[in-house]
């Protein structure tokens, strides 16, 4: 059976190294200081997901949501000019997660951003990489 929490970690340390990545800018000198950067923003990236998870009622046991959402925001999200930058991921997580799993009540009028929010997912579901 797979650690929930380990994937959790591993899709926080694969974000983390796709915001690190700068073309070039890699060499066996500075690849211990990189190497050390990494691991301290994996970790902090992984508290924060894991805060988030543990208290917010709707999310119980939702290891595998958080673990997707994590691997979106990589996917789609992720921009080197935003490493390190932990507010940045804490605020982006916190919103997909309420979308996916809410846990508040919303006003009629903000029903119209959920069906702006469907068109998008639709065209995301029809223009899918195969």
């Amino acid at each position: 059976m797979e650690n929930p929490d380990l994937k959790i970690r591993e899709a926080c340390f694969n974000l983390c190294s796709t915001l690190m990545w700068r073309k070039g800018n890699l060499s066996i000198e500075n690849a211990p200081d990189e190497m050390t950067e990494l691991n301290e923003m994996s970790e902090k990236f992984y508290e924060n997901a894991k805060f988030i998870l543990e208290n917010t009622e709707s999310l119980e046991n939702e290891h595998n949501v958080m673990t997707r959402a994590i691997k979106y925001i990589e996917q789609v999200h992720s921009l080197p000019p935003l490493r390190g930058n932990v507010e940045w991921f804490y605020y982006t997580l916190t919103a997909l997660m309420e979308i996916a799993r809410p846990n508040s009540c919303i006003i009629k009028e903000n029903l119209l951003f959920l069906k702006d929010l469907e068109f998008g997912i639709e065209d995301y579901r029809i223009n899918v990489d195969k």
